[in-house]
């Protein structure tokens, strides 16, 4: 997949704007491109929900039909909204598990009604809680986009700068590319037709999600690739374990110092310099995975338990799911840093404590 959610709009060089995207830049534009298999369109709000007397303010996302041929929600019960029902501006809605059941104490709840900015919708369908780490589908209510109104052509900076993300899905991997020119190709035919008027409209993106996150708010001038991101953290992630490298460095010393006696009776009888130098390596990599492994442990732990207060997740927002999981790729690539750590912390260490004279340590001399 492939997001939109940024743009720079510039008029007459000297009012900038960055945010979303905007209505109608996103709906009769890119919406419109033939090269993606799929083109959702969608905004985030927060709305005041009410039912009997129950009032619970949630985030609402306002949305078209191929935004469910695009994600992959689990129905409990009923079904999302169709184009028919789009088209027609129907007042339906889709709603989670937990708001379903806070309201009605129930998921059975398909053709009831709930109050939504004092407008009646009916609940088409119900879906499992939506992780609340997932920023493209989080939301505890789904309606029609198309009961927003697209703002007109004199809407000037609105056009092209407001509340929307755009979610595209190319036919393949391969046509990933080409769904990227496309859409460059459209902004600059857009940009040639606004020279008149002095606008520039800059979008940051299509990326994958990856680089969506990479990007930040960085326009194209800004963002230097996410090549640079990776060299750059690279350097500080070395850069930060180099402290910790030279004081287990210090410590494997001192330790492997302690066993000094036994080194020396090895090399008496027979034991090389290659076979101590891989005991003590394996020795030092065994309690670097295992201090990698109980470190990993720890984290899932506390993100687990306080969760809510590092995700910034507020009272009010009910009961929401936040998936902890682990990243076995992470998991693998955390181990292969430490079995990394456990050579460079442990073989200067035992190189030096392999030249160990057997004679002079068994005598009581120098260690």
């Amino acid at each position: 997949m492939l997001f939109i959610k940024r743009v720079k709009v510039v008029v007459k060089d000297e009012s900038v704007s960055i945010g979303n995207v905007g209505r109608r830049l996103a709906i009769e534009y890119i919406a419109k491109l033939k090269t993606p298999a799929l083109v959702s369109v969608s905004s985030m709000d927060r709305f005041e929900i009410f039912f009997q007397g129950k009032l619970i303010s949630q985030q609402v996302l306002s949305t078209d039909p191929n935004y469910w041929r695009i994600y992959d929600f689990d129905f409990v019960t009923g079904r999302p909204f169709s184009l028919a029902e789009f088209n027609a501006k129907a007042q339906v809605i889709v709603i989670s598990r937990s708001l379903a059941e806070y309201f009605f104490g129930s998921t059975q709840v398909v053709g009831k009604m709930i109050k939504l900015r004092s407008q009646e919708f009916r609940v088409l369908g119900v879906v499992e809680n939506p992780p609340y780490t997932s920023s493209n589908c989080f939301a505890q209510a789904w309606v029609p986009s198309s009961l927003i109104e697209v703002p007109s052509e004199t809407a000037g900076s609105g056009n092209w700068s407001g509340e929307c993300y755009v979610t595209l899905l190319p036919n393949t991997q391969a046509d990933k590319q080409k769904v990227i020119e496309d859409v460059n190709d459209l902004m600059r035919k857009l940009n040639i037709r606004l020279a008149s008027k002095k606008t520039t409209v800059t979008l940051a993106g299509p990326d994958d999600a990856l680089t969506l996150y990479v990007r930040g708010y960085q326009d194209e001038e800004q963002f230097k690739g996410i090549t640079q991101f990776y060299l750059k953290w690279t350097a500080f992630i070395l850069l930060f374990l180099l402290l910790p490298s030279v004081n287990l460095m210090s410590l494997n010393i001192t330790r492997i110092r302690e066993r000094s006696t036994e080194i020396a009776v090895r090399k008496a009888f027979g034991a090389s310099r290659g076979v101590l130098i891989k005991q003590l390596l394996i020795e030092n990599i065994i309690l670097t995975i295992m201090g990698g492994i109980v470190g990993l442990s720890m984290a899932y732990g506390v993100l687990k338990i306080f969760s809510y207060q590092l995700f910034n997740v507020s009272p009010d927002m009910g009961d929401v799911d936040i998936a902890v999981s682990v990243n076995f790729s992470a998991f693998i690539l955390t181990l292969m840093v430490c079995f990394i750590f456990g050579i460079f912390s442990g073989i200067l260490p035992a190189l030096k404590m392999s030249k160990l004279n057997p004679a002079e340590v068994l005598k009581g001399g120098s260690k």
